[in-house]
């Protein structure tokens, strides 16, 4: 029983490595850009490329002189 567990426990750690490398293989690529215009307005421009799914998001953060603050956001699937 001895010599048994540690050849299972070797095995086991063997695939658990290889399933990881192959795990890996999905390409992921995120670019994300922020500007701030001069009255204070944020608008942030993401992309995500996840293997063959695009998507871009828009958001705009638009501040107020009152103080209130209004979110905008548009996502798009390409």
């Amino acid at each position: 029983m001895r010599r048994i567990v540690p050849a299972f426990m070797g095995l086991a750690l063997a695939l658990g490595t290889a399933g990881g490398m192959f795990a890996a293989d999905d390409k992921y690529k995120e670019k994300t850009k922020a500007k701030v215009e001069d009255d204070g307005d944020v608008k942030i421009k993401s992309k995500v490329k996840k293997g063959h799914q695009k998507t871009e998001t828009k958001t705009k953060i638009d501040q107020h002189d009152d103080g209130s603050v209004d979110v905008k956001s548009k996502t798009k699937d390409k």
